[in-house]
C-alpha cells in the first residue's frame, strides 16, 4: 500500500510510517448500555472492554489498565452491536463514528459518556501515513491538507460528522500548546476596550455594556477557548490598562503598544454624499472636502495612501451626515457598514452611497505585547470562525427594514430613461437582425471551414453520448454516423476499464472548477486509437460541460517516423560494422559453426544427440543474444529470444530431439541473412565475401619483408627468426582495453531501453592479447553490464530518493600483475539482494533448506553463477534468465582463471577475474 487514509500517530507507528500533519481531531468517549453508563475506565476493571483489532488503544491499555478484559473485533460496527446485546460491558469510539453507527443500525439502548480522559489527547488527532521511503509523497500529501479551507473541511464536516462538525473544527484549528493551555487556565479576566461610537461594529449603550458585531465575535471566542473577558469602562479606549482592543488595525499609532492577530474582517471604505453627486472613486477624492470620524483610524488610513483632501473630523457619523446635507462638506468617508447603519437608522433619503474606495479597514484584535500566548490563542481561534458565523454575525447587524418610500422624481426620470431606451431597442432592433443575419454567415464559414480541415470534432455529454454538430470528418475517421451513440462504442476499447474511464473522469471534470486539475483529468484518457488499420490521434477539451474530442489521422506522419526511426537504427547497424568489423565477422563465423553443428546432430543418430548439453546450449544461445544486440542486430537476437523461451518452456529439457529441434526448424539463418542484407545494399556483396579479411599497412608490409630476407640470408640466427614471428604475431594480437571501450555504446543503449542513466568508465593499463584466446571472455562479459544495468542499477527516481547521484556509474578496470590479467567490473547499484538468492537456492535444493539459511551473505555469493540461478522476479529479452553469470564462469574457467563476486547492499556489485597469461598472448 501507498497510504493509510484514517490513522493514529503512537511512537510504535513511526518507526515504520511517516505522518502528515492532522487533518482531524475527533475525541474519543466511551459507550455502554445505557443501565450501565460507564463514564471513566476505571469503572471497567474486570469488564470487558471490545475494540477493532489494531486499534491504537490496545498499546495503552495493555500498559496501564491490565485488569480490563479485551476482545477485539473485526470493524466498530461490530464492537457497538456487541456492547447493545450485552455481549460485552463497553467499546472506546471517536465521538463522531459512534453517533454514525449508532443511528444507523438502531443501537437506541446505547449511551455516549464524555471523552476519556485518561487517553492521551495527542491520539485524538487522525493523520495519513506513508512508507518511510516515501517523502516527496509525504510531502505533497502536507501541501494539500495545508491547502484545505476552513470552509471546505466544514462542508465534509458536516455531511458525514453532523453534531459533531464544531467539534472536528475546534479540535483541528485550536491545537493550544501547554503554555497557552495554561494561560487560560489561570488567567484572570483579560481587560479589553471598544470604540464607543463605532455603530455597528462595536459600541455601548447608554447602561455603558458593550454591543455590537465585536460583542458577538468575542462571545465566540469565549466559548471556543474558555477565556474570560471584562470591559474596561473608562472613555478612553486607549487606556494604559487596556490588554486588548477587540476591533483595532495595524496602524503605526498603535504598534509601540500592541501586537496584532490574523483579520477578523475587512470592511471597505465608501463616500457618501448628496443624491445629486456623481459617482466617485477613489482618484475623484483629490482636492475635495471630506469628513471622518475622529477616531485617528479612517483618518490615519487616508494619510497612509496619500490622498490630497482636506479632513473634517466629527464625534458621530451622525453629525458628519448631516453636514454633508447642509453642503459644508463634500462627502463623508467610513466603513460601509458604520455609513449603512446609519443612513437606515436615520431613513436620511437625501444621502447616497456615491461609491467604493480602492481602501479596506482591516480589522484584526490587538493584544498589549506582554500577553504573546494571548495572541497565540487569539489567533488559532479566529481561524476556527467559518463562512456560517460571520454571516451570522454581519446579518443580523446590517439587517435593518426601511420603511417604503416614493421618490415622484425619481420617479419621473427612470420613466423618461425607460422610454429612451425602448426608442433606442427599436432603433437597434433592425441593427440586431442585421448583425445576426452576418453571425449566421459567420457560423457557417466556422462550419465549412472544421469540415474541411481534415480533422473530426465532435462532442459529448455526460451521457456518453455525440452531439448532433460534428464534422464530416468523423465520419471517415469512424466509419459510421456517430450522432447520438455512446462514444465509447466508436472507439477501440481494450476492456471494461477503459470504458468506465470515459464516465469517470467526466464525472470528475464537472465537480472541479480548477483549469489545471481538468487538464491533468483529461489526460488520463487515450491519446491514440488504431481504427480500421489506421493510427488516429485524439485530443480532448473541456467545454460547458460537455467534452470536445479533436481527432486526427497521423497514419502517414507514424509510418514517416517509423522510417526515419527503422533508417537510424540500420545507420548505428552499419558503423558498427565499419568500426567493429573483424570482431561481428569472427563473431558471425563462430555462430554460424555453431548452429551448423546443432543441426548436424538433430539430424544425426539419437546416441550423438545425447552428447547435447542443454545447459551449454542456452548458455551459447544467451552470450550470443547479448553480443548481436550490442552490435545493433535487429531481427536475430529477437529469434535467439524466442528460441531461449521455447526450450525454457520444455516439460522434458532431457528430450533431446525435441530441444535440437527447436534450433533446425528455427529461422535464425533466415534472420542474419535479412539484418545482413542492410550491409549489402551499402557495400555490395563483396564486402561480406571478404570477411575477417586482414588489411596490412606499407609500413608494416616492408618491416615483414625485410625482416623475411635477414631471416633467408642467415637462417641460423634465431634471435632473428623470433624477431619475425613477434612481428607477424604483432599483426594478429589486440588491445583489450580497445575490446572493452566497445562495450561503451552497448551499456547506453540497454540504459536507454531500461529507462535508466548510467555512466560507463574505463580505467586501467593497454593489454595487447591473442583475440583466438580471449575473444569468448570478452564477449561473455556483456552478461555482466547487462545485470548490472536491468537488475543493479536503480532507476533515477529510486536512485534520488536514496540519496544517490540519478545517473549510475558501471566502472570497468584493466590491469596486469606479473602473469596475471584482472579485470574487474563494478556498479554502484542496488546490490544483490541476498533473501531473495536465499529463497531461489532453498527452492532448488529442498534437502539444503537448514544449510542455506545459516549461510551468511560470503558464503551464498558464489552460489549466484550456479545455472538458473537469478534474483529476478521475470525474463525479458534482456536478462532474468540465471544462465549469463554461469556462462561467464564456464568461460573463465575454460582459460584456468577464476572470478568472484561482492556486493553490498544499497551500495553495488563488482565482478573480479583473474586470467593467467601465457606467452603467446601478448
Amino acid at each position: 500500500m501507498d497510504i493509510l487514509v484514517n490513522i493514529v500517530k503512537t511512537p510504535e507507528r513511526t518507526e515504520h510510517l511517516l505522518f502528515t500533519k492532522p487533518y482531524a481531531k475527533l475525541p474519543n468517549i466511551l459507550i455502554s448500555r445505557q443501565e450501565n453508563n460507564y463514564q471513566t475506565l476505571q469503572q471497567l476493571k474486570g469488564k470487558v472492554l471490545a475494540f477493532p483489532e489494531g486499534f491504537y488503544v490496545g498499546e495503552f491499555l495493555k500498559k496501564s489498565f491490565p485488569k480490563i478484559k479485551i476482545r477485539l473485533t473485526h470493524s466498530s460496527r461490530e464492537a457497538l452491536k456487541l456492547v447493545s446485546t450485552g455481549a460485552v460491558d463497553a467499546t472506546i469510539e471517536s465521538g463522531a463514528v459512534a453517533k454514525y453507527l449508532i443511528e444507523k443500525e438502531g443501537l437506541t439502548n446505547l449511551v455516549l459518556a464524555n471523552n476519556v480522559l485518561e487517553l492521551d489527547k495527542r491520539h485524538e488527532a487522525l493523520h495519513l501515513a506513508v512508507n518511510k521511503k516515501n517523502k516527496i509523497l509525504l510531502s505533497i500529501l502536507n501541501k494539500g491538507i495545508s491547502e484545505l479551507s476552513l470552509n471546505e473541511v466544514q462542508e465534509i464536516n458536516a455531511k458525514w460528522i453532523g453534531d459533531y462538525s464544531h467539534a472536528v473544527m475546534e479540535g483541528l484549528r485550536l491545537d493550544l500548546s501547554a503554555e497557552e493551555k495554561k494561560f487560560v487556565v489561570k488567567k484572570r479576566p483579560v481587560k479589553y476596550c471598544i470604540n464607543k461610537h463605532w455603530q455597528p461594529v462595536e459600541f455601548a449603550t447608554p447602561a455603558g455594556e458593550h454591543t455590537g458585531m465585536t460583542k458577538n465575535y468575542l462571545q465566540l471566542i469565549t466559548e471556543r477557548t474558555g477565556l474570560r473577558f471584562s470591559l474596561v469602562t473608562s472613555k478612553d479606549n486607549m487606556n494604559p490598562s487596556c490588554e486588548v482592543l477587540i476591533a483595532a488595525m495595524d496602524l503605526p499609532s498603535l504598534r509601540d503598544k500592541y501586537n496584532f492577530t490574523r483579520p477578523l474582517f475587512r470592511l471597505p471604505l465608501v463616500v457618501a454624499v448628496r443624491l445629486e453627486k456623481s459617482f466617485i472613486d477613489t482618484s475623484s477624492l483629490q482636492g475635495l472636502h471630506i469628513g471622518v470620524i475622529a477616531d485617528n483610524l479612517t483618518k490615519e488610513i487616508l494619510q497612509k495612501n496619500n490622498l490630497d483632501i482636506h479632513i473634517t473630523e466629527y464625534e458621530t457619523v451622525e453629525k458628519g451626515l448631516k453636514d454633508v446635507v447642509s453642503g459644508d462638506i463634500d462627502g463623508f468617508v467610513d466603513d460601509l457598514a458604520a455609513i449603512s447603519y446609519w443612513l437606515q437608522k436615520q431613513r436620511a433619503h437625501e444621502i447616497k452611497i456615491a461609491g467604493r474606495l480602492d481602501i479596506e479597514k482591516v480589522v484584526s484584535i490587538a493584544v498589549n505585547k506582554y500577553y504573546p500566548e494571548l495572541l497565540s490563542i487569539l489567533d488559532k481561534t479566529i481561524e476556527t470562525f467559518t463562512n456560517q458565523d460571520q454571516e451570522q454575525i454581519y446579518n443580523h447587524w446590517m439587517k435593518v427594514t426601511m420603511e417604503e418610500y416614493v421618490d415622484y422624481g425619481l420617479l419621473w426620470n427612470v420613466l423618461l430613461i425607460v422610454g429612451g431606451i425602448i426608442i433606442v431597442i427599436i432603433c437597434w432592433n433592425r441593427k440586431i437582425t442585421t448583425l445576426y443575419r452576418q453571425l449566421q454567415y459567420k457560423s457557417n464559414q466556422i462550419e465549412n471551414l472544421l469540415h474541411n480541415s481534415g480533422q473530426g470534432f465532435l462532442t459529448f455529454n455526460d451521457q456518453l453520448l455525440v452531439e448532433p454538430q460534428y464534422s464530416i470528418e468523423c465520419e471517415r475517421i469512424l466509419h459510421c454516423v456517430p450522432s447520438g451513440k455512446k462514444i465509447t462504442s466508436l472507439l477501440p476499447l481494450a476492456n471494461d476499464v477503459e470504458v468506465s474511464l470515459y464516465e469517470r473522469v467526466l464525472t470528475r471534470l464537472k465537480g472541479t472548477a480548477n483549469p489545471l486539475k481538468r487538464e491533468v483529468l483529461l489526460s488520463l484518457l487515450p491519446s491514440s486509437f488504431l481504427i480500421a488499420g489506421r493510427f488516429i490521434a485524439a485530443e480532448y477539451r473541456y467545454v460547458q460541460e460537455k467534452i470536445m474530442m479533436i481527432l486526427t489521422d497521423m497514419t502517414e506522419e507514424k509510418k514517416l517516423q517509423e522510417n526515419l526511426e527503422e533508417e537510424r537504427r540500420n545507420l548505428e547497424f552499419v558503423v558498427s560494422i565499419l568500426t567493429d568489423g573483424q570482431d561481428i565477422f569472427y563473431l558471425l563465423d563462430e555462430f554460424e559453426h555453431f548452429i551448423a553443428n546443432l543441426q548436424q546432430l538433430y539430424a544425426s543418430s539419437k546416441a550423438l544427440a545425447l552428447s547435447v548439453n542443454v545447459r551449454q546450449v542456452l548458455q551459447e544461445f544467451h552470450t550470443y543474444k547479448g553480443i548481436f544486440y550490442q552490435y545493433g542486430f535487429k531481427r536475430l537476437p529477437d529469434a535467439i529470444h524466442e528460441i531461449e523461451q521455447k526450450i525454457i518452456n520444455l516439460p522434458d529439457k532431457k528430450d533431446y530431439k525435441k530441444v535440437l529441434a527447436q534450433v533446425a526448424e528455427s529461422d535464425l539463418m533466415k534472420c542474419l541473412d535479412q539484418d545482413l542484407n542492410i550491409v549489402r545494399r551499402m557495400f555490395g556483396e563483396a564486402f561480406l565475401v571478404n570477411k575477417g579479411g586482414v588489411v596490412i599497412g606499407n609500413q608494416q608490409l616492408e618491416a615483414l619483408v625485410k625482416k623475411a630476407r635477414q631471416v633467408l640470408t642467415d637462417g641460423t640466427d634465431t634471435a632473428k627468426i623470433k624477431a619475425l614471428v613477434g612481428c607477424a604475431l604483432n599483426m594478429k594480437v589486440v588491445d583489450l582495453h580497445s575490446m572493452l571501450a566497445a562495450y561503451e555504446k552497448t551499456v547506453q543503449r540497454l540504459a536507454k531501453r531500461c529507462a535508466k542513466e548510467v555512466r560507463f568508465v574505463l580505467v586501467g593499463e593497454s593489454i595487447t592479447v591473442n583475440p583466438d584466446r580471449f575473444i569468448k571472455l570478452i564477449h561473455s562479459l556483456i552478461h555482466l553490464f547487462r545485470n548490472a544495468i536491468d537488475h543493479g542499477i536503480e532507476a533515477p527516481n529510486v536512485r534520488l530518493e536514496a540519496g544517490k547521484d540519478a545517473c549510475g556509474e558501471i566502472l570497468c578496470t584493466l590491469a596486469v600483475q606479473e602473469d596475471l590479467c584482472f579485470i574487474t567490473v563494478a556498479d554502484d547499484g542496488a546490490g544483490i539482494s541476498v533473501t531473495s538468492l536465499r529463497t531461489q537456492l532453498q527452492e532448488r535444493y529442498i534437502g539444503r533448506v537448514v544449510e542455506f539459511a545459516k549461510m551468511d551473505q560470503a558464503e551464498l555469493l558464489p552460489f549466484i553463477f550456479e545455472h538458473g540461478i537469478t534474483t529476478c522476479s521475470s525474463a525479458d529479452e534482456i536478462s532474468g534468465r540465471g544462465i549469463g553469470l554461469a556462462a561467464v564462469k564456464d568461460v573463465v574457467d575454460e582459460l584456468g582463471g577464476t572470478i568472484e563476486v561482492s556486493s553490498q547492499q544499497g551500495k553495488g556489485t563488482q565482478f573480479k577475474i583473474t586470467v593467467p597469461l601465457r606467452q603467446d598472448d601478448t
